[in-house]
């Protein structure tokens, strides 16, 4: 609510109120005479001059609504003048209805009322000064007949006493002095409380819009519901949850059923299946504020969609955890038998005579090399199970981009493979080199084995806060059934390998603060890498080398 709004209003209702009680006093003349022995008096000037009066003040009613509508700045001048032109008015007034005697002296009240309620103390001491002057001098003028009477004029009794005159002014200007008093006082404390209210007002209405706007941004759904069970608020989620057609006068049975089971006198929770495919949970507990026009109790419906991906995420990294844990202490265990198994078969070696091409050496041979496969899986291994250790620094991947593609360039089984890659300008980012080489080369590998004449497509972008790789294959893609479980240990699609290369790729990839995502079809994989370009460690910055 606006303060000038208030002042308005009470503008519009005093004037109002003013004019119809003119009206009224008005009509009862106008009855009193009809229904005198004298209907002569309806002809004379003095009903004229009355009639007259009045459509001045009908007109100052019709100025003051164009002065609110089209003028407001300059209504406070408009009401001053107004207000002084309807005192002049109401002196003439009393002054031809009987001077000091008329009925019609508690006008002068309406305007001083009128003044203290509409504007400040100031104009109403002076309209207050001014009624009393025009009160007096129009009652003293009439009493000993210094002003002119016109036709049909009520004038003031001859054999009226002085005394009783004066006691009659007296009674007039002390009751528009106390008036005036108590009229800018009340005023003043209306003021006080309107603005007060205001305030109230603004802070209940921003109150109610931030507690809206919290509601609407919350991921729950928050329903308030009556006894009867009918909606009486709902936040945008608990619209996105039920559907449009949950709003306030809607039952709620409608929507969750179980309500019927779960509806008690105390705070409960369960979980369910919104819809039969939105994993939630519902909480349904009395409102502890009766207050809450006419709310009784409150639902929230918390969506466990993520709450369950991570639930199920937590409880595979633990069971991973534990896998690495332990193949990390039967790594160890074999390394070093292993060790010793090769130490010793060198001795034999020695002591045994072999000759190119003969069995002994061709068994050797195959011992050897079935010993370094063994000591290359433990290597992975444990390489898997160990934390990276990063140096992280600021590097350009346009020049490891490029070491890479010489290294394989330099591996024959690679020489005759084709690698697209995109121009992209002069990018940095925040990256320990040898394990961004690992990542990169690991998956180029990847791709290369999935088809023979499989192309690689390499594209790097970027944009304000990411640095983005996509490493695509022209390959037979992965099957749909297994693309979940690519990133698992141990888990391969090759007839050999331990499993591991991805799952490292994924754990470095993760220690830079990236992501890696697989996107497969039957017409190709693109491996999607997103990287912060800004340095991933702000609370270890001793990884952090200088270039």
């Amino acid at each position: 609510m606006d303060f000038r709004y208030s002042i308005t209003r009470r503008i519009i209702f005093l004037t109002l109120f003013k004019t119809a009680l003119i009206t009224i006093l008005m009509g009862f003349s106008v009855a009193a005479n009809t229904l005198s022995p004298r209907p002569d008096l309806l002809q004379t000037k003095m009903q004229w001059a009355v009639l007259g009066l009045i459509c001045l003040e009908y007109a100052g009613v019709l100025i003051t609504a164009v002065f609110i509508k089209y003028w407001p700045a300059l209504l406070r001048n408009f009401l001053i003048i107004l207000l002084t032109v309807d005192t002049l008015i109401t002196g003439a007034l009393v002054h031809f209805t009987g001077g000091v005697m008329s009925p019609y002296y508690i006008l002068f009240l309406i305007v001083i009322i009128s003044c203290a309620v509409t504007l400040d103390a100031r104009p109403t001491f002076y309209i207050t000064f001014l009624t009393i002057t025009l009160h007096a001098f129009v009652s003293a003028g009439g009493y000993l007949n210094l002003l002119p009477n016109i036709q049909g004029q009520i004038v003031t009794p001859e054999n009226m006493a002085k005394a009783d005159f004066a006691r009659q002014i007296a009674i007039s200007i002390s009751a528009f002095a106390t008036v005036s008093a108590l009229s800018i006082y009340l005023a003043q404390r209306l003021n006080t409380a309107e603005v007060s209210a205001l305030q109230k007002t603004r802070e209940l209405t921003m109150l109610k819009i931030r507690h809206r706007d919290i509601l609407n941004s919350l991921n729950d759904a928050i329903i308030s519901i009556s006894q009867d069970g009918l909606i009486t608020s709902i936040n945008r989620r608990g619209r996105s949850m039920l559907g449009t057609t949950a709003k306030p006068g809607a039952n709620i049975i409608d929507f969750l059923p179980e309500l019927n089971t779960h509806k008690a006198e105390r705070e409960v929770s369960w979980h369910t299946y919104l819809n039969d495919t939105l994993p939630v949970e519902i909480s349904f507990f009395p409102a502890r504020n009766l207050a809450m026009a006419g709310t009784v109790y409150i639902i929230s419906i918390r969506d466990r969609s993520e709450i369950e991906k991570m639930e199920t995420e937590m409880a595979k990294q633990e069971k991973l955890a534990a896998l690495g844990r332990m193949s990390a202490s039967i790594a160890h265990e074999i390394r070093n038998p292993l060790a010793s198994i090769s130490g010793s078969l060198e001795l034999l070696r020695t002591s045994i005579s072999t000759v190119e091409g003969d069995e002994n050496t061709e068994l050797f041979n195959i011992v050897f090399e079935e010993i370094e496969r063994l000591n290359g899986i433990v290597t992975e291994i444990l390489n898997y199970t160990r934390k990276p250790k990063l140096e992280i620094r600021e590097t350009n991947v346009s020049d490891l981009m490029s070491n890479i593609l010489i290294l394989l360039s330099s591996d024959s089984r690679w020489v005759e493979r084709k690698i697209e890659v995109n121009k992209f300008n002069d990018i940095k980012g925040y990256f320990d080199e040898n394990s961004f080489k690992q990542i990169i080369y690991n998956l180029i590998i990847n791709a290369f084995e999935s088809s023979s004449d499989a192309k690689v497509k390499i594209d790097v972008t970027e944009n304000e806060n990411m640095l983005l790789i996509n490493i695509c294959d022209s390959g037979p893609g992965i099957n749909p059934d297994v693309v979940n479980q690519i990133f698992e240990p141990f888990f391969t699609t090759k007839n050999s390998g331990t499993g591991l290369g991805l799952s490292i790729v994924k754990k470095l990839v993760e220690s830079h603060g990236g992501t890696i995502d697989i996107q497969s079809s039957k017409s190709g994989t693109c491996v999607n890498l997103a990287f912060p370009k800004d340095f991933p460690y702000p609370h270890d910055h001793s990884l952090l080398l200088k270039s």
